[in-house]
């Protein structure tokens, strides 16, 4: 059937909003970053992807410093640098001029 959704819903990141998500052509993957469930005032600074071979979530844990909790923020991927961008985003009353790099070449364990 053309133009069907499909369900892909398994167990993963909570439930949220304003949170980033890329595609990684290399690993067949997308990766989530951060954000907060404002039903319930929880915030996120993790990082989630999701194996689209396998359907299924994995938290990841990078190495080294890591950007602070934010909403609202932007993300791409760059592909010659196998990376996600992380730029901007606040929580509360605070927001951030600040851009992160991931490089899943090496900093995701």
């Amino acid at each position: 059937m053309l133009d069907a959704w499909s369900d892909f819903s398994t167990e993963g990141p909570a439930s949220r909003a304003d949170h980033t998500m890329v595609w990684a052509p290399q690993t067949q993957s997308a990766l989530l970053y951060g954000v907060h469930a404002s039903a319930r005032f929880d915030f996120y600074a993790d990082l989630w992807q999701y194996n689209w071979a396998a359907r299924s979530w994995a938290e990841l844990s990078p190495f080294g410093s890591a950007p602070s909790t934010r909403s609202g923020h932007t993300a791409v991927w760059d592909a010659d640098s196998a990376s996600m961008l992380v730029f901007g985003g606040g929580l509360l009353e605070t927001y951030y001029e600040e851009l992160w790099q991931l490089n899943t070449g090496t900093n995701v364990s």
